[in-house]
């Protein structure tokens, strides 16, 4: 009689369904789940019954034998039996079958001998299938754990490529901010000694150059006439620097007429019409004093432009609204019909100081600035500035000095 020593059954019967999962020849396979998910130790179980229903003469045998039949057909159908085709003992399916036929023609016609004969050779089938199912599942479930290893490794992999991809992240936020403060910290620090210059200048120098041309009216001689010419020049040259290098009181000026103050004092200057043109319902929402010192400082160094290099007959200043993205925005222009600018869609260019110092304080205005014209066909300056909430960080006008 066939006895059973029941190998290590594995939990909730992992093999097929990890056979299923990996194996691409019975992915394939159409085949209920209950069938591919049985295994082997089940027919054994049946087997031994029939077993002790033959040796004991019991009148169940057929229907027995009939229950273990019809799951063997079942389980020989299954992809899990199909992983059975290394056995070296050839066909399994056929011989298993012609066991089973001959096992139930040599019990219906009582040939004991026949029938023992098929019932060990069933058994010894049952035994080597067993033991080849436990290979196949041992060889899944390694295939698995390294699958799940390199699963966790991939996953680990990413996860430190995304935390180092923050940490950089993070580290380029940080000096973009430290870029910022620094550039924050150095107009403050100029718009500080624009002012302390200016003071000293007028206080100083134009004083003394005021007594200076007293001193000389009171003298007489040839030269009094062209000294006195002089010295005027000297203090209208001098007066036109501080209120240039001096930022305007925004507190009690509005930006459109600073700008057009820089315009007056441009045409003034250079002999340069200039025309100027604001739309009607002009907005300044959220454009702080701090803000609108950085707009005058771009308009009045691109004015500084245009005196320089533009060789332009006319100039022209224009304000309105737009939109910079989900935000109203203003717009200001600065244009010339002079000899235009090279090379004018290049972002930036640090070999002028002037320009590079717009970009930084088009950086602090959170804004656009850009710079359209062909050689000979003049020059625009276009600013665009987002109006709202002003931002926590704007920059802080240093203290006028009495």
């Amino acid at each position: 009689m066939f006895t059973l020593k029941h190998p290590r059954r594995l939990p909730c019967k992992l093999p097929a369904f990890f056979l299923l999962v990996f194996s691409p020849t019975l992915c394939a396979a159409a085949v209920p789940r209950e069938q591919a998910s049985a295994g082997i130790i089940p027919l054994i179980e049946q087997w031994m019954d029939v077993e002790r229903a033959f040796y004991s003469g019991d009148t169940a045998l057929p229907s027995i034998f009939a229950a273990f039949r019809e799951n063997m057909e079942n389980y020989m159908d299954s992809p899990l039996f199909r992983q059975y085709a290394g056995l070296p003992s050839g066909d399994q399916k056929e011989t298993m079958g012609s066991l089973i036929t001959a096992f139930a023609e040599a019990t219906a016609a009582g040939r004991q001998v026949d029938a023992e004969a098929a019932a060990k050779g069933i058994s010894a089938a049952l035994v080597l299938w067993q033991y080849f199912e436990s290979s196949v599942s041992d060889a899944v479930f390694a295939r698995t754990y390294f699958l799940f290893a390199l699963f966790m490794l991939i996953i680990g992999a990413l996860i430190l490529a995304l935390w180092r991809i923050h940490r950089d992240l993070q580290h380029s936020r940080i000096q973009e901010q430290g870029a910022a403060a620094f550039s924050r910290a150095v107009i403050i620090a100029q718009e500080t000694e624009r002012s302390r210059i200016s003071v000293e200048l007028h206080d100083t120098v134009l004083q003394d150059l005021g007594r200076l041309k007293q001193l000389t009216e009171e003298c007489g001689g040839e030269r009094r006439g062209p000294l006195l010419a002089m010295e005027g020049n000297i203090m209208k040259t001098l007066r036109s620097v501080c209120q240039t290098i001096m930022p305007p009181d925004f507190s009690r000026l509005a930006l459109a007429d600073a700008l057009y103050s820089i315009t007056a004092e441009f045409r003034e200057r250079t002999g340069i019409p200039c025309r100027v043109g604001i739309s009607e319902g002009l907005t300044m929402e959220g454009l702080t004093a701090e803000l609108q010192l950085q707009c005058y400082r771009l308009v009045q160094e691109a004015f500084t432009n245009i005196e320089k290099h533009a060789h332009a007959e006319t100039a022209f200043l224009t304000l309105q609204n737009g939109r910079l993205g989900d935000r109203a925005s203003l717009l200001i222009c600065v244009a010339d019909d002079g000899v235009g600018m090279e090379d004018t869609g290049h972002p930036l260019d640090y070999s002028r100081m002037g320009i590079r110092g717009m970009y930084e304080r088009i950086g602090i205005l959170k804004g656009t600035l850009s710079f359209n014209g062909d050689p000979g066909h003049g020059l625009t300056v276009r600013i665009e500035i987002p109006l709202g909430v002003p931002s926590k960080s704007s920059l802080l006008l240093p203290a006028e000095e009495p």
